[in-house]
């Protein structure tokens, strides 16, 4: 299956294709919410070239963000429709939720 064609999905084995590939560990994260997928898709992704000795250690890595851009889901039912980057702050910051 192509993943890259809209209403494609995509899942485990492309996770770990892409690891493989870039030869970075991809740091997946779903939310705690919605469908059990959520179980499956969240976790840490290692190339298989990198040893086990390695694997705690390994500084390439793409952190994703499972997430969706509908808002007509309750928390039971959600479920991720697409994955977003997520990227280091350079400099921490304060927010104030009013």
């Amino acid at each position: 299956m192509d993943v890259t064609k809209l209403g494609s999905y995509m899942g485990l084995w492309q996770l770990m294709a892409a690891a493989n590939a870039l030869n970075v560990k991809i740091i997946s994260i779903y939310p705690p919410k919605g469908q059990s997928c959520g179980r499956i898709l969240d976790r840490t992704v290692v190339p298989l070239s990198v040893s086990q000795e390695q694997k705690q250690t390994y500084q390439r890595s793409i952190v994703i963000l499972w997430t969706s851009t509908r808002n007509d889901m309750v928390d039971e039912f959600w479920m991720a429709n697409h994955v977003e980057p997520m990227l280091p702050l350079s400099e921490p910051f304060d927010i104030s939720i009013e």
